[in-house]
Parts: C-alpha cells; sequence; structure tokens
C-alpha cells in the first residue's frame, strides 16, 4: 500500500478463479489472463513470466474443468 502497509489474503487462485468465473465478472479466459498476463505485465515480468511461450518461465498448475488444482 502507498503507506509501507502490507496488503494479502488467504484466498487460492483456483478459487478466485472459479468466483470471478461464477459471478460473471469475466469469462474463463478473461480470467485466467487477469490471473497470469496482467500481474506479468504490472510487475514488470511480462518478458518471462504469464504466457505459454518459448523462452518464458515454466511456472504452471494443472486445473480440472472445474478450476479445481489437478
Amino acid at each position: 500500500m502507498p503507506d509501507g502497509t502490507i496488503a494479502g489474503s488467504a484466498a487460492t487462485m483456483d478459487g478466485v478463479l472459479r468466483c470471478v468465473e461464477e459471478e460473471k465478472v469475466a469469462s474463463r479466459p478473461e480470467a485466467v489472463r487477469m490471473a497470469s498476463t496482467v500481474p506479468a505485465e504490472v510487475l514488470a515480468l511480462s518478458g518471462r513470466k504469464g504466457r505459454i511461450a518459448r523462452g518464458y518461465d515454466a511456472d504452471l498448475v494443472a486445473l480440472d474443468r472445474d478450476l479445481n488444482v489437478d
């Protein structure tokens, strides 16, 4: 936070993805982008994180069709 306070949450990314989709905040592809590409861009890491592509770090989690960690 601007005042130096550290903000956090006990929410898990798979839980947040399910909530975003269930509440119709975004489609599944949009939700996945919001959880991967956007944070990488905000943290200035988009040149090596946030995508599945050659040359990018392989930080992956497998999810089933219901967005549970598989």
